[in-house]
């Protein structure tokens, strides 16, 4: 049961990755092929802060991108999803500062 669910679940998330195609196009394909290249590339490299900045402009690219498409002006779609990288940033040090509690005993 888990296993099925669990398969249910990557085949969603799959799909959701590929969803935007739908909207935008076959340029949404190239620029999926781009993105994994890129992170195959840095991470084969050992860079964290550049496959960090890899992800962020492919969201960023990917929002304006569907802006354009709805006819919605560019900065909302690029303020939205600023909006949504400060909030995963944030949840990302708040882990990060829990963890390095946990490890100096404090916690």
């Amino acid at each position: 049961m888990r296993d099925s669910l669990a398969v249910l679940v990557v085949l969603f998330f799959i799909a959701l990755f590929f969803l935007p195609a739908y909207y935008i196009g076959p340029l949404y394909f190239l620029l999926v092929v781009i993105y994994l290249l890129a992170l195959y590339a840095v991470e084969r490299r050992g860079l964290k802060r550049v496959e960090s900045v890899i992800d962020v402009a492919f969201f960023l690219l990917v929002m304006g991108l569907l802006m354009k498409k709805f006819g919605e002006p560019l900065w909302q779609g690029l303020a939205l999803g600023l909006l949504l990288l400060g909030l995963e940033a944030t949840r990302g040090l708040w882990r990060r500062h829990n963890a390095k509690a946990r490890t100096n005993g404090r916690r």
